[in-house]
Order: C-alpha cells, then structure tokens, then sequence
C-alpha cells in the first residue's frame, strides 16, 4: 500500500470506516484514498469516527500525528486519538489552515449523497501532535473521533484525517491448521495477520501453492500431510518478510478384519472387529444385508441368517481420533441338510418291524438319528429296523448332522400304520337249517377284515368273495356242511375259520292216544315217538283229572305201563304234556293231548 500525500503531507494511513450522521455513500468518501472527494453543508457538532485503513496500531512518535483536512472555510474541529483498548485520549483542538494547491473537488451532500462535481476550492489542513498525552504500556492508536466545532460559514466540509506518524507496530503473523486430520475431512491453513496490507506465497506437500492468506482443502488425504510454508510480506512501510510453516499430521483409518465362526442358516453367529496394532474403535455401525437384525451398533453384534448363502457385511467404524472407515467382508453361510426318508410297505399287521432308509444326499450327511412316534425308539445308521410296534399310528423323525455341524429335521405324520391281525368269524341266518328250507345267510362277523374268501360245501354258490353270502344247501336233505371263511387286512395278513352248518329234519311227533294194560300181550305200554328235537332237554308228563301227575319221564324211549307208585291205575282219559327244545336255537316246543287207559 502506499503512502497517501495531501500537498506537501505524506502520511502513514488514513481514517475509514467512519460512522456518523451522513449517508453511508458521504461516510465512504469521507475516507476516500486520495483526499479529492468530500462533504459539504454538514451540521456544526457532528461527530464521526474510525479506524486506520491499515487495520494497525500506531505508536506516539515524535512530533505530528495527524492531519485533518476540509474544504474552503475556515473550520475547527475537536479531535481525539482511539487507543487499542477501546479508550480515549484526551481531545485536542485542530484549526484549519490553507495549503497553496487549489484542486477540484466532488462533493457529496451529507444527507442525500447528491453529487456536486468540479467544484475548485482550496484545501484546508490542520496538523495535531498529543504529545501532552502518554498512552498506557502496550497501547498503540486504531483510530480516532472528531467532532465538527466552528466554520465561518456556518456549516463544515470535511474531507478527511491522515495519519502522519512513523512506522506501525507490527505484530509477526502466526501460522496455524485444523490437524490432526482424518482422511475425506477439509484442510484449513491460516495465517493470522494483524495488517491487511501483505501477500502470501503458500507451498506444500502434493505440489500444492496459493496466494491466498487463509487456504481450505477438501477431501483431505495422506499424501497431502506434511510441512507447509507461507512466505508472509508486509507491503506497510518497509516490506517485512515473514516464513512460516506449520505441519498437518493425519490419523490413521480404522484398519484390521472382521472375526466370526462359520455357522449354519437359522443359528446366531457372533461378529466381531480385530483393529490394527495401536488402534482403539470408539464406534460400529454394522450393516448386516439380509441378516436378521438388519443393523447394529453393538462392538460384538449376534446375527442369523435365513438360508445358506454368502453373505456381504460391512461394518463402519470410528477410531478413538475421531477417523471413519468401512471395513467389509462376506460371511460364508452353511445349508442345513434336508432328510428325507422311505420304508416299504407304509402298512404292516402287529407285531411290525419296519424297515427305514435314509435317503437324503450323501454329501449331507455325517450322522443319522431317528425317532419313532415322539421318541419311541432312536438310532443312528442310514438304514435301520424300527422297533417292534403294536398297532397303531406312528410319526417318523429322522435328523441329520452334516459335515459342517448343520442340522436338518424332517418329521412324516402318520407315516407308519401298524393294524392289528385279522380276526375270522361269521354266522348264519336262520339259526336252525331244516331240511325243508335250505337257504342260509353268511353274515361276516370278523375283525381288521378288509377282504373275504368263502368255501361252501354243497353250497349254491359254493365259493364267494362279498363280505356276506347268501347261498343255498341241498334241499330236502339233513345234515352237516362245512364253511369256510379266509379274511385278509389292509396289511395283507390272513386269518381263516370253518364251521359247520347242521341241516335238520322235520320234526316228527306220533303220540298214542290208547293203550290196554290189561296183562294180554298186545297193546300193554304207551311210548312216544318225537325226531328233530334236541332229546336231552325233553319233558314228558301224564296227568290225571286232578291234575296229578302220574307218570314223568325224560327218554323218548321210556315206556308207560298205566301204573302209579306200583298200582294199576283206574281205566278213564289222561292228559299228557310233551316239551323239548330246538337242536340249535333253544327254541322250546310245548304239546298237549290225550291218552286213553283202557282195561
């Protein structure tokens, strides 16, 4: 920057930044660079201030500090030095002289900043030394105040203050970065400089250079830590050189493996992190894809995968020096085994022993374990024998280990059927088969039959295989026929029985109704004669008119004498009773009639 002249005044800086009570248009020329703008008709008592368009502190030279110039009139104005601190000198009263040089000017109304140009007048200056005022130890001047006192016009026209003093106090710039850094963060390169007026020449690691005073660099890497140099010249006065340099460390990023153990589908593996030497992890945010959680901020995080597979994790981490880095890897799944099994058959008669064959895929397997109906019975080979089971229903269980350690379960429902043996039986309709009427009903009455067999000798028809038969013996002809009957099971297993069908005769009854026990040898008992009963259960009875009994016998062959407890009993009518039973069905027949006893 250099030095700004007011006739035959060089002065060090000027004020600016002025605040006050004009348009901030008038308060900029105010403090203008070459002093050839100004205001005009500006109120007496007006105050203004500012600072060193230096941005530097000053130091109480010897002799004149400040030069304050305005236009045209004779004016005053009161002046006060701002120290460093933010305090006040004591204030000062500048009268204005004229310089030789008549220039013109531009002048700016204070209120409006309406424009006025080329007006010719001459310049009025004022020079100020406070020497009567000592500063404070370590004070230097920012800026100054001054006030609009007099104008023989009655209003002011300022243009401006120099300051004239000599070299400033420079404090040496400082160089300073925001590291450490991670990688991916901005880079932040200062230089704090108390002047304005200076230029910079950087230069670093990565061929990096800027003219810049303050420098950012984003996305920061390690091939750009390292040692930066700025070269700081202070253009104020004497061109200072200043070389600086500050070196920008990176942290490391995270680094290291993921640790698990292999695992099978539907079992927790649990996660962990192995960071490189020297390394602490403050963080995790695991992305765990399809697994079940999904994610996890745990240092150790447990997860399950559905299915056998691959499976791509990663895990985001955060170092104790505030790095972030992502570290993935793929977790290798195992499919659990899918038994599968048969017997043959599915359905056997009790006691049955089954016989089971694994066939699941060999490379599947490493061993076997089987389970009948909740745990009947287990074993451990790929082709095995059930235990004897009772009938009944029977689920089968077979678990398998692979070669991994992975387990797989299939269990059937009712997958065994175990009935129990057929039991042979029937009857026949009617019970009692006369020689009269030989048609027979077959009626099954067996157990666990699912088909049937029937042999019938003599029969019409003489074989069939419906559960029940009708079918015809030889009329008209007593006596014993065999039937067969052969029932199988839904199994398959056979049982059989024979009976025999007895064909009677007609009954047959012939009962005398007199006899002459009279001592001749003719007609001296009376005897019965009955066929087609069953004889051991006959009851034979003659009764006197009284209704006592007077002769009683059980053999169909025993004879009546007419006698009675060893006498002859009178000649007269008698009645007789005759009961028996049916050869097969019990059936009581009951006679009665009338014998006469003649002598």
């Amino acid at each position: 920057m250099l030095a700004q002249v007011v006739g035959p005044y060089t002065g060090t800086t000027r004020l600016t930044n002025i605040t006050g009570p004009c348009s901030p248009a008038t308060l900029a020329i105010l403090g203008d660079m070459d002093f050839t703008d100004g205001s005009y008709e500006i109120s007496l008592g007006s105050v203004f201030e500012g600072t060193w368009a230096s941005g530097l502190g000053y130091p109480d030279g010897a002799g004149d500090e400040i030069l304050c110039v305005s236009l045209h009139t004779e004016e005053s104005w009161m002046v006060r030095l701002r120290l460093s601190d933010g305090s006040y000198s004591n204030s000062l009263l500048a009268d204005m002289t004229p310089t030789v040089d008549n220039d013109a000017f531009n002048l700016y109304d204070c209120g409006a900043a309406n424009l006025n140009p080329g007006w010719n007048y001459d310049r009025r200056v004022a020079l100020m030394d406070f020497a009567s005022f000592t500063y404070g130890a370590g004070l230097t001047v920012v800026g100054a105040e001054f006030t609009l006192m007099t104008d023989n016009a009655g209003v002011a026209d300022p243009i401006g203050m120099l300051y004239i003093s000599s070299t400033p106090v420079v404090t040496p710039p400082t160089i300073s970065n925001n590291g450490p850094l991670c990688q991916g963060e901005t880079l932040e390169l200062e230089v704090d400089n108390s002047t304005t007026d200076a230029t910079y020449s950087w230069s670093g690691p990565n061929g990096f250079s800027s003219t810049d005073q303050n420098v950012t660099i984003p996305n920061f890497t390690s091939a750009e830590a390292g040692t930066y140099t700025c070269v700081v010249t202070d253009t104020l006065g004497v061109d200072q050189v200043f070389n600086l340099t500050t070196t920008v460390v990176i942290n490391p990023q995270p680094s290291g493996n993921i640790t698990f153990a292999t695992s099978c589908e539907d079992n927790a593996i649990v996660l962990g992190f192995s960071p490189a030497p020297g390394q602490t992890i403050s963080s995790y945010n695991w992305n765990l894809g399809s697994g079940s959680p999904a994610t996890s901020s745990a240092s150790n995080p447990s997860v399950t995968f559905a299915n056998g597979g691959n499976y791509p994790v990663s895990v985001t981490l955060t170092t104790s020096l505030g790095c972030t880095g992502v570290i993935d890897t793929v977790i290798p799944i195992y499919s659990n085994p899918v038994p599968s099994f048969s017997a043959t058959p599915l359905i056997q008669c009790a006691p049955a022993v089954f016989t089971m064959t694994n066939t699941t895929n060999p490379a599947d397997v490493d061993t076997y374990s089987w389970i009948f109906n909740n745990g009947i019975n287990s074993y451990g080979s790929a082709t095995t024998l059930s235990p004897v089971l009772p009938d009944g229903i029977y689920d089968v269980t077979l678990t398998v280990t692979s070669p991994e350690g992975c387990v797989g379960t299939t269990t059937v429902a009712d997958y065994l059927t175990v009935v129990d043996q057929p039991i042979a039986d029937f009857y026949w309709s009617p019970g009692q088969v006369l020689a009269t009427n030989t048609d027979v009903s077959l009626i099954n009455a067996s157990v666990n039959a699912t088909t049937y067999e029937w042999t019938i000798e003599q029969g019409v028809p003489a074989s069939a295989t419906t559960e029940d038969v009708q079918t015809s013996l030889p009329n008209g002809i007593s006596g014993n026929y065999e039937v067969t009957l052969v029932v199988s099971s839904v199994a398959g297993c056979y049982d059989s029985i024979t009976k025999t069908i007895e064909v009677s005769p007609i009954i047959t009854l012939y009962i005398p109704n007199t006899f002459t026990p009279d001592g001749d040898e003719f007609n001296q008992t009376w005897q019965i004669f009955i066929d087609g009963v069953d004889l051991y259960s006959l009851d034979l009875r003659v009764y006197n008119r009284w209704g006592e009994t007077m002769w009683e016998n059980h053999d169909a062959k025993a004879t009546w004498d007419g006698t009675y407890n060893g006498e002859i009993v009178p000649s007269g009518l008698y009645t007789w009773t005759l009961s028996a039973k049916d050869k097969f069905t019990d059936e009581k027949y009951e006679y009665v009639g009338h014998v006469f006893v003649n002598r």
